[in-house]
């Protein structure tokens, strides 16, 4: 099957494995290949041994399971290449980190592009939540997007059939909801942790920059998760810091447009359980769009009138 493809150019690596371009040698048609790391006895990865590892296994299993939903990204075969699981997908052009990192590619993004990715990313959620598979690695990086700007969300490798207790830290900094940060071997989750990590996506497009990173403040280093606290904690939580930030010095772009900021904020609620949804969400999300659309007949009645 191997030898039917060329390869053709490096996409990008993440934390199971490296993504590239390839060209079916018959068809000329471009696919992704995604081989997927193994890893040593000391957890580094070594495509030199053999055997299924658990993240090729969970990637492959999600996949398999989600098989037809329009927003996943599609599996359409898996082999053995060079040692390691390879996975053979439709190439998909564009991430959703192009829209925050080259600027002058889409500047000004316009609300209804956040409106249009979100809504698409919550239709993907519901159908893997309604399957009880929880992500737990969304963000910038594993949500693509096709030359019409459809999203597929895609990475699965850290997916998981969601339970009561499940390992610590998932996901990435830049999104990683505030229970991913409790050291434990193990801690309590739900679907949620991607509910929140959609709406910090929907901040970090809306602001131009990953809002909550390491940073360096007044010859200070502040976490990720201390910057959450600062920001995004109730005043009356245990957890919250001693002098909390503004929400309009953090996420200036937010504040200021009140269709978004109230459902960001829904998603962004500190304790998991007082979250939106992805079904919730979608329904806001139509509520919004139909109280916008009768807004603008009523406005053009009048004109015309």
């Amino acid at each position: 099957m191997a030898d039917s493809f060329i390869q053709e150019d490096f996409i990008r690596g993440g934390t199971y494995g490296n993504v590239y371009k390839v060209k079916c040698i018959t068809s000329g048609t471009y696919y992704a290949l995604k081989l997927h790391f193994n890893y040593d006895s000391d957890g580094q990865a070594d495509n030199s041994i053999y055997g299924v590892q658990s993240p090729s296994v969970r990637e492959i299993s999600a996949l398999s399971a989600l098989r037809g939903h329009p927003r996943v990204i599609e599996l359409l075969d898996c082999f053995l290449y060079k040692n390691s699981i390879a996975t053979l997908m439709p190439y998909v052009p564009y991430v959703l980190s192009q829209t925050i990192y080259r600027r002058a590619k889409m500047k000004d993004k316009p609300l209804s592009f956040v409106a249009h990715f979100s809504r698409q990313v919550a239709e993907a959620l519901s159908y893997m939540h309604a399957l009880n598979i929880v992500h737990r690695d969304l963000h910038h990086e594993n949500v693509l997007l096709t030359e019409n700007l459809d999203v597929k969300v895609a990475d699965m490798g850290g997916a998981r059939r969601a339970c009561i207790r499940m390992s610590p830290n998932p996901g990435s900094d830049c999104c990683r909801a505030p229970e991913g940060y409790v050291e434990d071997d193990e801690c309590k989750y739900t679907c949620a942790i991607d509910m929140w990590s959609l709406g910090m996506m929907m901040v970090n497009v809306m602001e131009d920059d990953i809002v909550f990173r390491e940073r360096n403040i007044n010859g200070h280093r502040l976490s990720a998760y201390e910057m959450i606290r600062k920001t995004l904690c109730p005043k009356e939580h245990p957890l919250a810091a001693y002098k909390q930030w503004d929400l309009v010095t953090v996420m200036p772009n937010v504040d200021k447009c009140v269709l978004a900021k109230w459902r960001i904020l829904e998603l962004l609620a500190f304790e998991y359980s007082e979250r939106l949804s992805a079904s919730e969400l979608l329904v806001c999300l139509e509520l919004t769009l139909s109280r916008t659309a009768c807004i603008t007949r009523t406005v053009e009645s009048r004109l015309i009138g």
